[in-house]
């Protein structure tokens, strides 16, 4: 965990607009999301938080509701040094999305 109120993620590629498309595997026995990286989207509107890294390639993720849908954005705030990314949490818009900044 990083110093202040952000996560580090690990994303196996960066993509040209800095999104992600994730969706929920399934639910943890906390209160969090067990997502995986699915494919570029077109927008950039979706929060999460991210709350740490599974021992595979999914990532567990803090959701404030769940949504009638089961996909889920999130846009890089920046790289950090090592293959990681920092993303920081925006707020929930109107739509089914949550948007990351």
């Amino acid at each position: 965990m990083l110093p202040t109120n952000d996560y580090k993620v690990k994303i196996a590629d960066m993509l040209p607009t800095n999104d992600y498309k994730v969706k929920i595997a399934d639910m943890l026995p906390t209160n969090d999301y067990k997502v995986k990286i699915a494919d570029m989207l077109p927008t950039n509107d979706y929060k999460v938080k991210i709350a740490d890294m599974l021992p595979t390639n999914d990532y567990k993720v803090k959701i404030a509701d769940m949504l009638p849908t089961n996909d889920y954005k999130v846009k890089i705030a920046d790289m950090l040094p090592t293959n990681d990314y920092k993303v920081k949490i925006a707020d929930m818009l109107p739509t089914n999305d949550y948007e990351c900044f």
